[in-house]
């Protein structure tokens, strides 16, 4: 038997045994002493108590049915509502704090060293590539921190200054990076993850307005071997203003966590490096 004929046969056995008293009416009307309503004498009454009991045994029905019904409801076909919900996701926590600040010596490497003088003149040397490079002398920033003015040859006007930093290891110095005068780098900052392509943003002045740039990841030189890319942009001119530049670049996708970004110049006169800017960058 369907939930509809268990129904209708439910408020059929209800209503049949559902009526008033013979004198229930006239003693609810001799007590009021007024003249009953057409629409609430006895007649009447029991059909609204019947429909009014007919819909408690539907309720009934429809809650203890254990009978699957098609909906015959006016939603009948359409797709169910989805209730918007919103979740928070708490994101990992960033790369910056789980890669090393070094430039050089390259990270994971056993060389350390305990002289800054000696770890520039090495970034200078085994990194860019410059032959016969004058180191001077450390200017500190803090306790653990300071800077020292390199130069492609002790005669050359140009001064990279590179940045020098205390390691975690006890006495060692680490590069973090450097910035050349005529070089200056305004984005990517160091320490930002980047994609491919890089977009690159700053000011310059260099010969011939030309500007070398490259992508390394950590093992890396610039002196030679691979690189994730190689290239040159046009930058600002020669003349006594920076001009700005705004340029990009595609490079390889990476197998290290971080790396370098490295603008530098080269010289007229015998075509080694004489100035770098030098800036961690994290992959994404």
């Amino acid at each position: 038997m369907s939930a509809e004929d268990r129904l209708r046969a439910a408020v059929e056995a209800r209503t049949d045994a559902v009526w008033p008293a013979p004198d229930g009416w006239e003693r609810i009307q001799s007590r009021l002493g007024r003249r009953v309503p057409v629409w609430r004498r006895p007649f009447l009454l029991a059909p609204v108590a019947a429909a009014l009991l007919a819909g408690v045994v539907l309720a009934a029905v429809l809650l203890t049915s254990d009978e699957e019904e098609p909906d015959r409801s006016i939603f009948a076909g359409q797709p169910p509502t989805t209730v918007a919900t919103t979740s928070t996701t708490l994101a990992p926590p960033t790369a910056d704090e789980e890669v090393s600040r070094a430039i050089w010596p390259t990270p994971g490497t056993s060389r350390s060293f305990d002289d800054p003088r000696a770890l520039v003149l090495s970034f200078a040397k085994e990194f860019l590539g410059m032959e016969n490079p004058a180191v001077g002398e450390l200017r500190e920033g803090g306790p653990d921190d300071g800077e020292i003015e390199l130069r492609p040859r002790a005669d050359s006007p140009l001064v990279t200054t590179v940045l020098v930093a205390r390691a975690d290891v006890p006495d060692a110095w680490i590069v973090t990076g450097a910035v050349a005068a005529n070089l200056q780098l305004e984005s990517p900052e160091p320490l930002t993850e980047v994609t491919s392509p890089l977009t690159i943003s700053g000011r310059s002045r260099t010969y011939e307005a030309t500007v070398n740039v490259a992508v390394l990841e950590d093992g890396q030189v610039l002196r030679e071997g691979p690189a994730l890319h190689k290239g040159f942009f046009t930058g600002g001119g020669g003349g006594v203003d920076l001009e700005p530049f705004d340029t990009s670049v595609e490079f390889d996708a990476p197998s290290e966590r971080a790396g370098a970004l490295v603008l530098s110049t080269m010289s007229a006169e015998d075509g080694g490096l004489d100035q770098a800017t030098v800036v961690r960058v994290v992959f994404d």
